[in-house]
């Protein structure tokens, strides 16, 4: 297999040449070349978004925003400590088929009620195809406003390549808004910004 990629301004492109053999009956080998030209848009580091209330652009498939509203009463600490627990007992394994590759906390605090996580998706055809071998990595920021009456919490999940995710920051925001709901949270379904 031969990758070969040509940056063209934010867009890699990405020529994918290779011989796949495969057992075409007994005995009989079956030969067959590959080759495929696939845009991808990259995202460079330098690029993740720097705050969970920077807006989404519309018509966006791969970027999502909400607001997540704590129940009259709750204090910016309390709210804190919930927004922790829920973002803590998301699983490391992933769940839905997505991001099967893990969490971490890339920057910021759970304690602070600032933070960034990375999730990374499992290493499947598209990451093998388009990805080097590598899980793809989706950025989720956070903000818990505390000193906002009644208390909320500014969410933010976006990919870092391709003008789609497949659903996959929906699926994440909708497993963790079931969660935070369960304190008396009002939280929305996730949706992509029409």
């Amino acid at each position: 297999r031969t990758v070969l990629y040509y940056p063209m301004g934010n867009y890699t492109t990405a020529i994918i040449t290779g011989v796949v053999i495969g057992l075409g009956g007994v005995g009989a080998f079956q030969v067959s070349t590959v080759s495929m030209m696939c845009f991808q848009k990259f995202v460079p580091s330098s690029q993740i978004p720097s705050s969970a209330t920077e807006p989404v652009p519309k018509g966006s498939q791969n970027s999502i925003r909400t607001t997540w509203t704590a129940p009259s009463g709750v204090t910016g600490k309390q709210a804190i400590d919930q927004v922790k627990t829920v973002f803590e007992s998301y699983p490391q394994q992933g769940q839905q088929s997505i991001d099967q590759g893990g969490w971490k906390v890339a920057d910021g605090s759970f304690d602070e009620g600032v933070f960034r996580l990375e999730y990374t998706s499992g290493v499947g055809f598209f990451a093998r195809l388009l990805n080097g071998g590598q899980g793809f990595v989706d950025d989720v920021l956070v903000h818990v406003m505390t000193k906002e009456t009644p208390v909320r919490a500014e969410l933010r999940s976006s990919s870092r390549m391709g003008k789609s995710d497949l659903g996959v920051n929906q699926k994440r925001l909708a497993f963790l808004a079931k969660q935070i709901r369960t304190q008396g949270w009002e939280a929305p379904n996730p949706t992509y910004p029409k």
